[in-house]
């Protein structure tokens, strides 16, 4: 099964705007979906951490997701959910 986290950006009156969402075709297990929330909650602080004027670096955001989610959703059992 894959699930898919997308991040949607919008300009609204000179403001940036996200839309996180979580999308599977419904056959996920449990531990998949806690992980793709996870991510996205991650994404999510990664943004919120960022400064005026910083550039959206897929490797650097990558590694500032994965530390946020060491951080903020300790992996527990077998490592394939995060709750």
């Amino acid at each position: 099964m894959s699930v898919k986290v997308v991040i949607e950006f919008r300009e609204n009156n000179g403001a940036m705007m996200t839309l996180t969402r979580v999308q599977g075709n419904g056959q996920e297990t449990s531990g998949e979906l806690n992980r793709a929330m996870a991510m996205a909650k991650a994404a999510n602080a990664v943004m919120k951490e960022m400064h005026d004027g910083e550039t959206l670096l897929e490797k650097a955001n990558d590694e500032r997701i994965r530390e946020v989610m060491a951080r903020d959703y300790p992996q527990r059992g077998n490592g394939n959910s995060i709750h």
